[in-house]
């Protein structure tokens, strides 16, 4: 979007105009573009306002990558990619286990540190901050 329709959508805001795309307008065109790995669809309307909702990319990857999940954030700096807060869990069925964990990625390796709130489930029992306790029925423990 131009500098001057910018400046023609504020001054409308400003005095109380209600953009085309914060209505029930149609939209005057409908485009995809991937920006930054994210697959975005633009609606565009008469006014110069726009809405754009976007998907990321999927990428092929290695499955235990799946494991990493609930970030509380994530990003690029420098050529390093990292997601801080992750919940990191994997199960075999029978047994999990789960800790937090922040991870950086880069092209010659992998970081991962501030490590912690880790818990092991199991059909024997539970551990979870150094505590055990077995189970030898479900819902009873000793």
């Amino acid at each position: 979007m131009d500098a001057s329709d910018q400046d023609v959508l504020i001054q409308g805001l400003e005095s109380g105009e209600e953009w085309d795309s914060s209505t029930d307008v149609a939209p005057t065109s409908v485009s995809n573009q991937i920006i930054d790995g994210i697959d975005y669809t633009i609606s565009r309307y008469e006014d110069g306002s726009f809405l754009a909702a976007g998907l990321e990319v999927p990428q092929a990857a290695d499955p235990n990558a799946r494991a990493i999940q609930s970030c509380a954030t994530s990003g690029t700096s420098a050529g390093v990619a990292y997601r801080t807060k992750c919940l990191i869990i994997v199960t075999n069925g029978a047994t999990s286990a789960q800790f937090r964990a922040s991870i950086s990625w880069w092209a010659s390796g992998t970081s991962i540190y501030d490590v912690g709130a880790g818990f092991v489930n199991s059909d024997v029992g539970v551990v979870s901050a150094g505590n055990f306790s077995s189970s030898t029925a479900p819902g009873t423990t000793k």
